[in-house]
């Protein structure tokens, strides 16, 4: 749970450092900790890193597509 909110913190800044506007700011920090909180479990479960990251690249590109659409913005916002 620490490791998520670090997680949701840093990529709250860098939102802001990159001119994300709105509540859009929020969802792009959400999904960075849910991508993060998929590949953590990922590596605990499988044994290669590689397989654990395309999981969570999966993850982060489908979030990223729903809230783009959800939110009608561009996806690269959320990626």
């Amino acid at each position: 749970l620490r490791n998520f909110l670090l997680i949701f913190l840093a990529a709250f800044g860098f939102s802001i450092t990159f001119n994300i506007r709105g509540r859009n700011i929020l969802f792009a920090s959400l999904g960075s900790g849910i991508t993060w909180l998929i590949y953590s479990i990922c590596s605990d479960t499988f044994s290669t890193a590689v397989f654990s990251v395309f999981i969570a690249s999966l993850a982060a590109g489908i979030y990223s597509e729903f809230m783009a659409r959800l939110m009608k913005s561009p996806v690269t916002v959320f990626i």
